[in-house]
């Protein structure tokens, strides 16, 4: 049993989700720092919907986005045979950085190493990042060939995809180090960097979702047709 739903449904959903989130951030960060700057009744709901906080509705909102694009990628590896290895590596990846997002795997794994590795913690940007950015390339490149024999549309929806996540997870991670060493010296600045980089990955996700299930409902459309049984 498949559960389905409309794409322009999923559209309005996620759009609206994310820009609402965005939107809860930005009035949270304006109230903090200029309405009212010394309440303290404000931690509880920066704890709750501030992008930068681990924990809080918008790390569950990325987990679940994240887990359920993975099931639509297992999903896909059993309608498209052919790509049926590409799907579950996919899916594979999309559920562990569910679990990663939940659980700040690679949190923990970036302050392992700045505790055991001499020298790591100087650098200005978190550790995790140059653990995942290889891992990310060369899934990159096992996924090319099953990429190529996408059709272009879905390829480069796709690509986009992975392009925003992995720019506003490592990118702008990257960045806003270098450009800005102490996150402390000027909250507003480090907070919009936050903001811009959930944004992305959100964003970079639900494109990818939506990539997935409409190549899911293109499949059964092309299956429908072959099918004897939809002959007259």
């Amino acid at each position: 049993m498949r559960i389905t739903i409309d794409i322009s449904t999923l559209t309005r959903f996620l759009v609206i989700s994310i820009a609402g989130l965005g939107v809860l951030h930005v009035l949270l960060v304006a109230l903090t720092e200029w309405v009212l700057p010394d309440s303290g009744g404000l931690h509880i709901v920066d704890l709750f919907v501030n992008l930068d906080q681990e924990g809080g509705l918008p790390m569950w909102f990325s987990s679940v986005l994240l887990a359920v694009t993975g099931l639509v990628a297992f999903d896909l590896a059993r309608a498209d045979h052919a790509g049926r290895r590409a799907w579950i590596a996919l899916g594979t990846v999309m559920v562990f950085l569910s679990l990663d997002e939940a659980a700040t795997v690679h949190e923990r794994i970036g302050a392992a190493l700045e505790h055991n590795v001499s020298g790591i913690a100087e650098l200005p940007f978190n550790v995790w990042v140059i653990v995942y950015v290889p891992f990310a390339l060369l899934a990159l490149l096992l996924f090319i060939p099953h990429l190529s024999a996408l059709p272009a549309p879905v390829r480069n929806r796709i690509l986009l995809a992975g392009a925003l996540f992995v720019g506003g997870a490592a990118g702008l991670e990257i960045a806003v180090g270098l450009a800005h060493a102490d996150p402390d010296s000027d909250r507003v600045l480090t907070q919009l960097f936050a903001l811009g980089e959930e944004l992305l990955e959100m964003s970079g996700v639900a494109l990818l979702l939506l990539s997935l299930v409409a190549y899911r409902t293109q499949l059964d459309e092309i299956g429908a047709i072959a099918s004897p049984e939809s002959v007259p």
